[in-house]
């Protein structure tokens, strides 16, 4: 028992006391205090603005997240819209490409043909020839008629010279 009275004298109640003193004037101090008191008028003028705030951001969440799906549903049409045009490109780019070369057999054989020692050329020269003297024998016979049309139904004149 002497030992624990021994210990209690030796702690410092005056000290301990005047510190607490000290933190309770602090505490008092800082709960009088005008910046705590306008710290929270300042909280709750704020609060009512953070919920409000709170509540358009939710709004515009589930907003964004509308616009989030349509715009996705519009993506996925217009990559298969745009699929569709490059498989109707592609094709319409194979058939040009035919075309172009039966365009390019097409030149090569008029190149055969108007070729001045190709054999078709010399077969078009010749029936040309063939039909202008055919004219010519035409024109003849028709100047004949013109000048002896008793020609067609007794036929030609013997000579005088028979």
């Amino acid at each position: 028992m002497t030992q624990i009275v021994n210990k209690f004298d030796e702690i410092d109640f005056r000290g301990l006391i005047a510190s607490l003193d000290q933190t309770v004037d602090g505490i008092r101090h800082t709960v009088n205090s005008p910046d705590l008191e306008a710290s929270i008028h300042s909280l709750r003028q704020t609060m009512p603005k953070l919920d409000e705030a709170v509540v358009k951001i939710g709004d515009l969440a589930g907003t964004m997240n509308e616009n989030i799906k349509s715009l996705s549903t519009d993506l996925e049409q217009t990559s298969g819209d745009t699929r569709v045009a490059l498989k109707q490109a592609a094709d319409a780019l194979k058939q040009t490409e035919e075309t172009m070369k039966r365009a390019e057999a097409a030149v090569t054989n008029i190149e055969t043909i108007s070729d001045q020692d190709s054999t078709v050329n010399y077969q078009l020269v010749k029936g040309l020839k063939e039909v202008s003297a055919a004219s010519r024998s035409l024109r003849a016979l028709t100047s004949y008629l013109e000048r002896n049309p008793r020609a067609l139904i007794f036929g030609k004149p013997e000579s005088k010279e028979n």
